[in-house]
C-alpha cells in the first residue's frame, strides 16, 4: 500500500501445488522368493554342519562308530578261532596227539590278533572313506546354502535400489516444487516492490508540480503581496470581485 493508504493493491501469489510422492511396494512374490531363499540357506546351513559333523565322528578313532566297531570285530575274530581250537583240539585228542593243543592254540590266537589288525586297518579306511563321503556331501550343502543366501542378497539389493530410485524421484519432484514457490514468492516480492516505487515516483512527482506552480512567477505564492491583495479582492476585476459580481 502506498503514501496514506493510496497505492497499488499488491499481487498475490497462490502457489496451490502439492506433489502426489510414489509408494513403493514390493511384489508379495518377490517377497515370497526372498523369504524362501533365506530359509532354503538356513537350512542347507544346518545339513553342511550335520554332514560335517558325521564325517568328523568317521575319522575320530574314538568316536563311538569306531569303538563299537572295533569291538564287535574282535569279539567275531576270537570267537571264530576258539571255535576253530577247541574243532581242532578234539580232533587231535581223537588221534592221540593231544600234546598238540597247546601249540595250535597259541598258533590260533596269533591269527586271531593279525585278523584283528587287518580288520582295525580296513575299519580305519572305511571310516576315512564314509568321513570323506559326508565331508564332500557337507561342502555341497554349504555351497548350495552360500548360492540360497547370495540369491536372497540379490533380491534385496534390487529391492532397496528400486526404493531408493523411487524416494530420490519424491525428493526431486518436491525440491522443485519448492524451488518454483521460492522464485514465485521472489518474482511476487519484487513485483510488488517496482509497483510500489513507481506509485511513489509518480505521486513525488505530481506533488513537484503543483508546489512549482504555486510558488512560481506566475503563482500566487510567486507574486509580491500587494499584487497578490489587488488580485485577489481589486477590481481587474479580481478574484474576489469576480466571485462577488458573478
Amino acid at each position: 500500500m502506498g503514501f496514506l493508504g493510496f497505492g497499488p493493491e499488491d499481487i498475490a501469489h497462490d502457489f496451490n501445488y502439492d506433489v502426489d510422492e510414489t509408494a513403493y511396494n514390493t511384489d508379495r512374490r518377490l517377497d515370497s522368493a526372498f523369504g524362501r531363499l533365506g530359509s532354503q540357506g538356513k537350512k542347507l546351513n544346518t545339513m553342511a554342519a550335520g554332514f560335517q559333523k558325521r564325517a568328523d565322528e568317521f575319522l575320530d578313532p574314538d568316536s563311538s562308530w569306531m569303538t563299537d566297531n572295533r569291538a564287535n570285530l574282535a569279539k567275531d575274530i576270537y570267537d571264530q578261532a576258539g571255535q576253530q581250537a577247541n574243532v581242532i583240539n578234539s580232533m587231535m585228542a581223537q588221534r592221540g596227539a593231544g600234546g598238540m593243543a597247546g601249540l595250535l592254540s597259541a598258533v590260533n590266537q596269533n591269527r586271531g590278533a593279525e585278523s584283528v589288525r587287518k580288520g582295525f586297518l580296513n575299519l580305519v579306511n572305511q571310516g576315512v572313506g564314509y568321513g570323506q563321503n559326508f565331508a564332500n556331501m557337507g561342502l555341497n550343502a554349504a555351497g548350495q546354502a552360500t548360492n540360497a543366501i547370495n540369491m536372497a542378497g540379490n533380491l534385496a539389493q534390487g529391492i532397496d535400489a528400486r526404493a531408493t530410485q523411487v524416494a530420490l524421484a519424491n525428493s526431486q519432484a518436491i525440491n522443485q516444487r519448492n524451488q518454483y514457490a521460492n522464485q514465485g514468492a521472489y518474482e511476487r516480492d519484487k513485483l510488488n516492490a517496482a509497483r510500489s516505487d513507481a506509485f511513489q515516483n509518480a505521486l513525488l512527482g505530481a506533488g513537484t508540480t503543483l508546489l512549482g506552480n504555486a510558488f512560481g512567477l506566475g503563482g500566487i505564492f510567486g507574486q509580491a503581496p500587494g499584487d497578490v491583495t489587488n488580485q485577489i479582492f481589486g477590481d481587474n476585476p479580481g478574484i474576489y470581485g469576480e466571485a462577488v459580481g458573478g
